[in-house]
C-alpha cells in the first residue's frame, strides 16, 4: 500500500534541513571551559603538620595558602607562567598554637587572616589581622579584635573580605545562648578600622554555631549555621544580613527546601552578586550537596540542589565553596578515598554546567585535596592541607587554569 504522505515528509525535509544548518551557522559560540591541572605549590619551608592549604585565596595574579599549624601564610606571585612564593606572613605579635591562618580572604590589595586561638582577651578568644600591599610589599596594617569578645568565642574562626569590610565569625560566642555563635563586622573609615555591627540572629538559639562560616559581598553578608536545629536535628541555616539605611539588618534566614537530619547547611557558605550557595556535606550519608539561591526582590528564591556526578557516601561534597562571577566550585575533599576533588559549573542563562571533578592527577589518598578553594577569574585553586611534600601533613595547593573551547548552544541541566 502506498502511503499519500511521503511526499510531504519529504518536502518538509527539504526546507527543515537548510534551516536547521542556518540555525547551527549563525547561532553565537559559546565559551566552552576547560580546566587543566597546572601547577603544584609547595611552600619552600614547609614542615611536616603544618597543613600548608588549609586555608586558600586568590585575588588578581596573587594567592595565599594558610598554613593553620605553622601559624603562617604563604604568599605566592605570578611571574609569567610559574607561581612563586615571595612572602611568608605571620602574626606581629603572634605566637604557636594562636591558628593564625586557619581562615583568609582576599580581595585587590588587603589579606585578611583569622587567628581564633588567639588569647587577647581571654583564653581562645579570638582575633583577625589586616595585611595591606604598598608598593608591592604585604604588611600588617590592623589587628580586629571585637569590643565584647570573651573566653573561647573563637573569633576569627572563618572571614570574608569585600572592599573596605571585613566579616568574621565567633562559632563560640553566647549572646543568644552557649555556642549560638555571631559574626562581627569592621569597616575600614579614615584609614582605621571600625567595628560596624554585631551580626546575631533574631531567633538564634543555643547550640547554633553561627559564624562557622562566613561570606560578604558589598553590603550583603551571610553566616552559616550548621547545627541549627530545625524541623530536625542538625537540619542547619544560614542567616543573611543586608545594610539598609545605615544599619546590618536580618533580612532573611535560609533553609533547605525539604530540611534533613544531620544534613549539616550552613557549613559553608558563598555569595556573589545575586546568588548565594550553600554547603550541606552531612546529606545523603555524607555525600553531601549544596544548594543555590537567587535574588528576587526582596528575598532570596531556592534554585538548584548541586550533587557531584561521581560523588558517594562519605566524599562531604559542599565542604568549601567559591561564587566568583557566575561560576561555582565546590570542594569534595573526601572524595575518591579522601583524595578529594572539586566541582565547577558555569552558568549560562538559567542553567548550571558540571565541568569535573577537579582533581589532582597524582593525589593519594588521605590528601583531601579541596579541602579549601578559591576562584578568581582564570584561575581556581585547591588546598591539599595532607599532601605530604615536606612529611606528613606539610601541605600544598593546587593551582587549575581555564582554557576557551568555542562550542554551540547550552549543555547540562538545570
Amino acid at each position: 500500500m502506498h502511503s499519500t504522505r511521503r511526499p510531504a515528509v519529504r518536502n518538509a525535509a527539504r526546507f527543515l534541513i537548510p534551516a536547521i544548518l542556518l540555525i547551527l551557522i549563525t547561532a553565537p559560540a559559546m565559551a566552552a571551559e576547560h580546566w587543566r591541572e597546572a601547577e603544584t605549590l609547595v611552600p619552600e619551608k614547609g614542615a611536616e603538620n603544618d597543613l600548608a592549604g588549609y586555608s586558600a585565596a586568590i585575588t588578581g595574579d596573587t594567592l595565599f595558602l594558610g598554613a593553620v599549624n605553622r601559624c603562617v601564610v604563604h604568599v605566592f606571585e605570578r611571574d609569567g607562567r610559574a607561581w612563586l612564593e615571595r612572602y611568608r606572613l605571620r602574626a606581629g605579635d603572634g605566637s604557636e598554637w594562636e591558628e593564625f591562618g586557619k581562615s583568609i580572604a582576599a580581595d585587590g590589595d588587603l589579606l585578611a587572616v583569622g587567628c581564633p586561638g588567639d588569647d587577647i582577651v581571654s583564653w581562645n578568644s579570638g582575633s583577625a589581622y589586616v595585611f595591606d600591599r604598598r608598593d608591592g610589599v604585604w604588611e600588617e596594617s590592623a589587628k580586629l579584635v571585637p569590643s565584647d569578645g570573651s573566653q573561647l568565642d573563637n573569633f576569627g574562626c572563618s572571614v570574608a573580605l569585600s572592599g573596605n569590610k571585613v566579616l568574621a565569625g565567633a562559632k563560640y560566642d553566647d549572646d543568644m545562648g552557649h555556642s549560638s555563635g555571631s559574626a562581627y563586622l569592621f569597616e575600614l573609615q579614615d584609614g582605621h578600622w571600625v567595628e560596624d555591627a554585631k551580626l546575631v540572629a533574631a531567633d538564634g538559639a543555643e547550640g547554633d554555631l553561627a559564624g562557622w562560616a562566613v561570606a560578604l559581598e558589598g553590603n550583603t553578608a551571610v553566616v552559616g549555621a550548621w547545627a541549627r536545629q530545625t524541623e530536625v536535628l542538625f537540619g542547619g541555616a544560614a542567616f543573611v544580613y543586608e545594610k539598609l539605611g545605615g544599619e546590618w539588618v536580618q533580612t532573611a534566614t535560609l533553609t533547605a527546601p525539604q530540611p534533613l537530619a544531620d544534613a549539616y547547611f550552613g557549613v559553608s557558605v558563598a555569595v556573589d552578586r545575586e546568588f548565594i550557595a550553600v554547603g550541606a556535606t552531612g546529606e545523603e550519608n555524607r555525600r553531601g550537596a549544596v544548594y543555590l539561591f537567587q535574588r528576587s526582590g526582596d528575598g532570596w528564591n531556592f534554585v538548584r540542589r548541586f550533587t557531584g556526578s561521581d560523588t558517594a557516601p562519605g566524599s562531604e561534597y559542599g565542604n568549601a565553596l567559591a561564587l566568583d562571577n557566575g561560576r561555582l566550585v565546590v570542594g569534595a575533599h573526601r572524595r575518591d578515598g579522601r583524595r578529594g576533588g572539586s566541582f565547577l559549573y558555569q552558568r549560562r542563562g538559567s542553567f548550571w554546567v558540571e565541568t569535573g571533578p577537579l582533581a589532582p592527577t597524582a593525589a593519594e589518598a588521605g590528601e583531601q585535596s579541596g579541602w579549601s578553594v578559591a576562584l578568581s577569574g582564570r584561575h581556581l585553586l585547591l588546598g591539599c592541607p595532607f599532601d605530604d611534600p615536606h612529611g606528613s601533613g606539610s601541605g600544598s595547593g593546587i593551582m587549575f587554569e581555564q582554557r576557551l573551547l568555542a562550542s554551540f548552544g547550552p549543555a547540562g541541566g538545570r
